[in-house]
C-alpha cells in the first residue's frame, strides 16, 4: 500500500493544467504506476488524474503535429508565386483553415500564406482583365477583317472610300488588335 501512495503522490503533483513540458512528468507517473501490481494499482485513488494529464498530452502532441505540418507546407511554397502553384496555395490554405483559431494563432508564419493567397488572388484578376482585353480586342480586329473581306479582289475607283475606310479602322487599331 505504500507503494501505492507515493504513485497518488506522484500524480497529485502533476499540474491541474497540463502543457506538453509536464509530459516527462506524466510519463514518469505512468511508469510508476504500471509498476505497481494489480493489486497495488487499486490503492491508487487518482488513477483518473493520470488517464486525464495523458489524454491531454496526447491531444496537444496531435495538435502541436498538426500546427508543424502547417508551418511547414507554409514553408515549401515558392518564393514567387505565380497562377500555377494555385492549387497548391490553395491546399495549404485548406490545411491551415482546418486548424482551430487558437492554433493558427500559433502558426508562426501565416504571412507567407496569406500573402500567396493575394498573390494568386491579383493575378487571377490580372488574367481575367486581361481575357476580357483579348476578347475585346478579337472583337474589334474581327469588324476591321470583316470590312477588308467585304472590299472586292478587282478594286475601282468606286471602291476607293471603301477601301479608305478599312485602312483607316485598320490604322485606328491598336498592335494587339492588328496582331
Amino acid at each position: 500500500e505504500a507503494a501505492a501512495k507515493a504513485v497518488a503522490e506522484l500524480i497529485a503533483q502533476l499540474p491541474v493544467d497540463v502543457t506538453l513540458k509536464d509530459a516527462a512528468a506524466v510519463e514518469a507517473a505512468e511508469a510508476k504506476y504500471n509498476e505497481l501490481t494489480n493489486e497495488q494499482q487499486v490503492f491508487v485513488s487518482n488513477k483518473d488524474v493520470l488517464d486525464e494529464a495523458k489524454a491531454t498530452i496526447a491531444q496537444l502532441q496531435t495538435e502541436k503535429e498538426a500546427i508543424e505540418a502547417v508551418i511547414e507546407a507554409i514553408d515549401t511554397l515558392p518564393k514567387t508565386v505565380t497562377l500555377a502553384d494555385e492549387a497548391v496555395v490553395q491546399a495549404v490554405s485548406v490545411q491551415y483553415e482546418l486548424l482551430t483559431e487558437a492554433q493558427q494563432q500559433r502558426v508562426t508564419n501565416k504571412d507567407v500564406l496569406a500573402k500567396a493567397k493575394e498573390t494568386i488572388a491579383q493575378l487571377q484578376t490580372a488574367a481575367e482583365q486581361q481575357a476580357a482585353q483579348d476578347q475585346e480586342n478579337e472583337a474589334v480586329a474581327k469588324v476591321v477583317e470583316e470590312l477588308i473581306a467585304a472590299l472586292p479582289k478587282d478594286v475601282i475607283l468606286n471602291d476607293a472610300s471603301a477601301v479608305e475606310e478599312a485602312e483607316a479602322k485598320y490604322t485606328a487599331l491598336t498592335k494587339e488588335q492588328q496582331a
